[in-house]
């Protein structure tokens, strides 16, 4: 299983972005490293999340599309854009508000590179993570996600704890 760590401060802000839309779709971009391959990637390591507006026109509550134009900004800083940068594109961060924080057909339809995708459930307090190898398959394989520190993390008032392989956000 590949493993994803995240520190608290980075998975907070993911939250609350997330939580700022309970009734549409939100989006962002995570970066970091990343040891191994793309196909069989070893560790993601997220330094940094990105929020993006979503611009989709097919029912925002089920849907994004990140900003082209600040989707472009964001590969800028990687190593997809300049060889030279320090952070590669690890994945997509995006929320799931009336449904469980499962790849919909149309996350996975609109898989486009490597990397992990995390959902959120607005629902369902529940987060997610899966990776994407870029394969045509369009296979997404179970991420688990580690959060940097201790087992139960507390910050303004979300508490994340482990359940069964899944973190749940009470708050």
């Amino acid at each position: 299983m590949i493993c994803v760590d995240v520190s608290f401060p980075i998975l907070n802000e993911m939250l609350d972005y997330a939580k700022s839309s309970p009734k549409l779709e939100i989006c962002g971009a995570l970066l970091g490293k990343r040891t191994g391959s793309f196909e069989e990637p070893e560790e993601l390591k997220i330094l940094d999340f990105v929020p993006m507006a979503n611009v989709s026109e097919h029912g925002k509550s089920v849907h994004y599309i990140p900003d082209p134009n600040e989707l472009l900004n964001v590969l800028k800083r990687t190593t997809h854009y300049d060889n030279k940068a320090t952070l590669d594109l690890v994945g997509i961060f995006h929320n799931h508000p009336n449904n469980a924080p499962r790849p919909s057909i149309t996350d996975i339809n609109g898989a486009g590179y490597a990397g992990v995708y995390i959902i959120y459930s607005n629902k369902t307090g529940e987060l997610s993570a899966q990776y994407y190898d870029g394969g045509e398959q369009m296979g997404f394989k179970q991420a688990y996600v580690m959060v940097t520190g201790i087992q139960t993390y507390v910050s303004r008032e979300t508490t994340v704890e482990p359940n069964n392989g899944e973190l749940v956000i009470n708050g």
